[in-house]
């Protein structure tokens, strides 16, 4: 990431792009993006900016995902009078504007095999990341990671009494920099070696193919 950024300018227009790059048929609020990249708005705007200014993405309405239903309560009846029931009223709620990447835009193809198609994060950040995860026992990585689109998995953890939230904090990282959501699989030691024992098709098809081992404190048996 510290070369792309250089050559960039900066590690969050990498991250934006990767975002669009990766979701080529996705519109994003600005919210969203800012979420996604674990970055601060004042920052995404600008880049957006830049970033549309060249043409590389482009602004799209979203429409919203439901009707705003209000409830309006019946004012109090008057002494004879039966309580009348309250109002409801469905209100649309209007589009709002996001981005979009310009499908069109002449350097896509090359920006794709620049960002994403290489090495999205090399071993020694993977490892950094999961440093202070001393709970982790092994950490296998598949999937996003090693290029191989046909896998059920990006990342398979085995270890005892995880901290499932800041694990979740440390992925969301990882996801920030890389542009794409992470799937991943928590096992105990137990369960792990259980699974391999029982020859687990799920296991067995992730460590029979591509795959890079960042943390190896347990034995793996040969599938």
């Amino acid at each position: 990431m510290d070369t792309l950024a250089k050559l960039f300018g900066s590690s969050l227009r990498i991250k934006i792009m990767r975002l669009f790059l990766f979701q080529t048929g996705e519109a994003y609020k600005i919210a969203d993006i800012v979420t996604r990249t674990q970055s601060k708005t004042p920052l995404v705007r600008k880049e957006l900016k830049n970033l549309e200014l060249i043409e590389f993405i482009k602004t799209k309405e979203i429409e919203p995902e439901s009707i705003l239903e209000i409830t309006t309560e019946a004012p109090e009846p008057k002494r004879g009078q039966k309580k009348a029931r309250a109002k409801k009223t469905r209100k649309t709620i209007p589009p709002v504007l996001g981005y979009t990447l310009n499908k069109r835009f002449p350097l896509v193809r090359g920006l794709s095999e620049l960002l994403i198609e290489s090495n999205l994060i090399s071993t020694r950040d993977m490892q950094k990341y999961f440093a202070s995860h001393t709970q982790i026992k092994l950490l296998v990585t598949s999937g996003i990671f090693v290029k191989d689109t046909e896998s059920k998995s990006d990342m398979i953890i085995v270890g005892e009494k995880i901290d499932t939230k800041r694990l979740d904090i440390t992925v969301k990282m990882i996801e920030s920099e890389i542009g794409k959501e992470i799937r991943y699989t928590i096992f105990t030691p137990e369960e792990f070696m259980y699974r391999m024992n029982m020859y687990d098709k799920y296991l067995i098809d992730i460590l029979n193919n591509p795959h890079e081992k960042i943390i190896e404190k347990l034995e793996i048996p040969k599938p």
